[in-house]
């Protein structure tokens, strides 16, 4: 299983919000962590029922190292 799900909320067939549904509703999955890269200007308090990380783009390399590194617990 993956330590981590890269996740961005415009998908073509489903968008985040419906994957984040399924992947909590599938004992396997739902304790992987996600950070969500977005550029969508979705109001904050939407994010929040997400219960993942966001990163805003446009973003930095070092920002992306950062947010994977939180989101598994890697030094």
């Amino acid at each position: 299983m993956p330590m981590l799900i890269l996740l961005d909320l415009m998908m073509p067939r489903v968008d985040g919000y419906e994957f984040r549904d399924r992947q909590r509703a599938d004992a396997r999955l739902a304790a992987i962590p996600v950070l969500i890269l977005t550029a969508d200007p979705t109001p904050p308090d939407r994010l929040a029922q997400l219960n993942a990380t966001i990163l805003r783009k446009p973003f930095g390399i070092d920002e992306l190292l950062t947010a994977i590194r939180a989101a598994t617990g890697t030094p």
